[in-house]
């Protein structure tokens, strides 16, 4: 007796064939052992095949609730690590624009020191430059104070002397010069023998220098 099962997609199915090999039998004895042994054998191989089949109905179903199970929970970590991967891929991207941010920062941060240091340079230059321009202005206004106390030593000793003359010619010919009126000629003259007083004011521009003694 052969007795054989097969499993095709979810379902499982149990088939069963029977071989008998018949001898000649020597007696009916016989041949009634053989035909009882056959219907026991076929009865048990019924219940098996009934069994068979319920628990692997049974299996199927357990199979299938757990393979349920298997995606659900599958879905749910898959879902899990989707979600990680896009906070992830949210907190790089913000991580490489802050990183931008700080280079070009920093850049600029390297330029303006850059400025800042060139800039310095040039104030150290003009510094310098500055302090040597100083000692020569220092050393031409030495000079020029120099001849300025020497003119006015010549000038302080020139205005008496002058005075004296102008008190000379004024009395010799009795003309007060009004210095006050820079551009013209103007004063007073005593006239004699009568001792009046006159006022005079000439533009030099308006006569020669002849005319201006006369």
């Amino acid at each position: 007796v052969t007795m054989s099962n097969k499993r095709k997609g979810t379902a499982t199915m149990a088939s069963t064939s029977f071989s008998v090999a018949v001898t000649p039998y020597d007696t009916d004895e016989e041949w009634l052992d053989t035909r009882q042994k056959l219907k026991e054998l076929r009865a048990f191989s019924m219940d098996n095949l009934i069994s068979s089949f319920n628990s692997c109905v049974s299996l199927r179903q357990e199979l299938q609730q757990e393979q349920a199970h298997i995606v659900q929970s599958s879905q749910e970590i898959k879902n899990k690590l989707a979600s990680r991967i896009e906070l992830a891929r949210e907190a790089c991207k913000e991580e490489s624009d802050d990183l931008y941010r700080m280079e070009l920062t920093l850049e600029q941060f390297q330029a303006d020191r850059q400025a800042l240091i060139q800039s310095l340079e040039e104030l150290d230059s003009l510094q310098v430059e500055t302090k040597d321009r100083i000692l020569q202005h220092k050393e031409v206004a030495s000079l020029y104070i120099e001849e300025i106390d020497q003119v006015e030593a010549e000038r302080m000793e020139k205005v008496p002397r002058l005075k004296q003359q102008i008190s000379l010619y004024a009395t010799s010919t009795g003309i007060k010069w009004d210095f006050d009126q820079e551009s013209l000629l103007a004063g007073q003259v005593a006239v004699q023998p009568k001792g009046s007083i006159r006022r005079f004011s000439i533009d030099p521009n308006d006569y020669s220098n002849f005319e201006i003694a006369n």
